[in-house]
C-alpha cells in the first residue's frame, strides 16, 4: 500500500492557522487584471478593481494538472485531489482527464479526483477535515468515501457589497443592478455547486446579521451541542476586514456558550475576481458531518 497525499486548488482560502497545522499541497489558479497576469498583493488587486480594471481567471488546464499530479506520483504517492466545484470551473474535468492519462504511466498508483461542489470556506472545511482524517490514520478509501458522502454538508453562504460585479459576470441584469443599488439591496447567496440567490435584504449590516443566523437556524448544527463545541466557522472577506470582524463578533457574542471557533481569512483572488471588493463568505459544517 502506498502512502498518499491530499491536494486541492486555490479555490480554497486556507487560513494561516490551518496552514501551520497541516501539510497542504495547493495548485494555484491564474488571475488576470485587464488580461494581464496578476502577481501582486490582495491590496493592489482590489485597488485596481475599484479603479475599473476587469478581473478574470483561467481554468487549470490538462498540462498544468498533469504536471502538478506527477510530482507526487514520481514519489510513489497515491493522490486524493479536492477540486473547486465543477459548477464554477472546468478545472475538475482537466484533473479527471489528467488522471486517466497518468494512470497509463503509473498503473500502481491510485488517483481520486473529487468535485467538492464548493469553493472558498466550504472547500476549505472539506480539505482540512480530510487532512485531519489522514492525521488520525484513516485510509485512502475511507477519506474518499467520507468526502463523497459528506461534501454537501459543507455549507457556504455569502453576500456582496456592490451589485456591479454580479452583473459583470452575468448573474443579474443591468436593471436589477441599478434598482438594487438605488434601494440598498444586498443579496444573500447560497452555494449549491454554484451560487444561487437565497434571499435579499436592505443594508449591509442587515446582510451580516442574516449570515450569522443562517449558521444556527437552517442547518440546525447545534442539535448535537456537545459534538459541535470548538468546531470551526470560517469567514473570508474581499477587502472588508472590519465587516468580517463584526460578523465574527456577532456569532461569538450570541452563541458564546458553544465556544465556537471563528477564523477569518482573505478571500482567494480567483473567487474574489467574480464577487468583487466587499464580498464576504461564511462556511460551516452541519451536525451530520461531525463524525470524523
Amino acid at each position: 500500500m502506498n502512502d498518499f497525499v491530499i491536494t486541492t486548488d486555490s479555490g480554497t482560502n486556507l487560513n494561516e492557522y490551518f496552514v501551520n497545522q497541516y501539510d497542504a499541497n495547493i495548485i494555484n489558479f491564474k488571475v488576470y487584471l485587464d488580461d494581464e497576469l496578476f502577481k501582486g498583493s490582495h491590496c493592489e488587486f482590489y485597488k485596481r478593481m475599484k479603479a475599473g480594471e476587469t478581473a478574470s481567471t483561467t481554468l487549470i488546464n490538462i498540462a498544468e494538472a498533469s504536471d502538478f499530479l506527477e510530482v507526487f506520483l514520481k514519489r510513489r504517492l497515491d493522490i486524493i485531489h479536492l477540486s473547486l466545484s465543477s459548477g464554477l470551473s472546468g478545472s475538475y474535468n482537466s484533473f479527471c482527464i489528467s488522471r486517466d492519462l497518468l494512470k497509463e504511466q503509473y498503473p500502481n498508483c491510485k488517483i481520486s479526483i473529487i468535485d467538492s461542489l464548493n469553493s472558498s470556506c466550504g472547500q476549505e472545511l472539506l480539505y482540512i477535515s480530510a487532512l485531519e482524517m489522514q492525521r488520525r490514520g484513516k485510509t485512502f478509501e475511507e477519506i474518499v468515501s467520507w468526502l463523497l458522502l459528506h461534501r454537501q454538508e459543507a455549507k457556504l453562504y455569502g453576500t456582496v457589497n456592490n451589485l456591479f460585479f454580479l452583473h459583470r459576470t452575468g448573474r443579474i441584469s443591468k436593471t436589477t443592478t441599478v434598482l438594487g443599488t438605488a434601494l440598498g439591496v444586498k443579496p444573500i447567496l447560497a452555494f449549491n455547486g454554484k451560487p444561487v440567490l437565497h434571499s435579499k435584504v436592505r443594508g449591509r449590516r442587515n446582510s451580516l446579521h442574516v449570515l450569522s443566523t443562517l449558521v444556527f437556524q437552517k442547518e440546525a448544527i447545534f442539535r448535537k451541542e456537545a459534538i459541535f463545541r470548538n468546531k470551526p466557522i470560517l469567514i473570508s472577506h474581499a477587502d472588508c476586514l472590519p465587516d468580517a470582524k463584526y460578523l465574527s463578533s456577532v456569532i461569538e457574542e450570541q452563541y458564546f456558550k458553544y465556544n465556537c471557533r471563528v477564523y477569518i481569512s482573505e478571500m482567494p483572488l480567483c473567487v474574489a475576481s467574480s464577487n468583487g471588493p466587499g464580498a464576504l463568505h461564511i462556511g460551516f459544517l452541519t451536525a451530520k458531518i461531525y463524525s470524523i
